[in-house]
Parts: structure tokens; C-alpha cells; sequence
């Protein structure tokens, strides 16, 4: 099965695409260059748009290299049960 068709992958795919578009928009807006009421609307739209086709484009880009939609292969779209139970203990304070 590949991992293209695993909703887990595009689930995360989808979170980094709305972040990144998100993170472009607020700064965007953040700029000293307009007045908040002086922003064309569609740029910033645009802008946002075109940050979330690259984070999806980087997601893409890193299944070859880590199996998984992040670059840095921490992330594992079919965790081992070893792993979610480290997870577990994790999150309820037992490192």
C-alpha cells in the first residue's frame, strides 16, 4: 500500500499546507510596507496560496526520502506499537 493512499498522510500533509499558508498571511499583514486597511486582500490570498502548493510540494518531495510528509523523518504515518506506547508514556509524564 502506498503511503498516498493513507488518510494519515494527508491528514499531516494538510495541517503543514494550512500552517504554512497561516504563517504567510500573518506576515503578510505584519509588514511595516501597508496599512492594514491599505492590503490588498488578494495578494495576501495569493500569497497564502502559493505557500500551501509548496508545503505540499515539500511533503511530496520528502516520501522518497523519509516515508513520511516530513523532511526530517521524525514523523511516521504507521507508528509500531513500541512507538505508541513510548507515545503513551510520554504524554503522561513517564519518560
Amino acid at each position: 500500500m502506498s503511503i498516498l493512499t493513507k488518510s494519515t498522510y494527508w491528514i499531516s500533509t494538510g495541517e503543514r499546507a494550512l500552517s504554512t499558508a497561516a504563517q504567510a498571511g500573518v506576515a503578510a499583514i505584519g509588514t511595516d510596507v501597508v496599512g492594514i486597511l491599505d492590503l490588498d486582500g488578494v495578494a495576501v490570498l495569493s500569497l497564502m496560496g502559493g505557500a500551501a502548493v509548496l508545503s505540499v510540494l515539500k511533503s511530496l518531495a520528502a516520501i522518497p526520502i523519509t516515508g513520511s510528509a516530513s523532511l526530517a523523518g521524525t514523523e511516521h504515518v504507521n507508528p509500531t506499537k513500541r512507538e505508541l506506547a513510548e507515545n503513551v508514556r510520554r504524554s503522561h509524564g513517564d519518560a
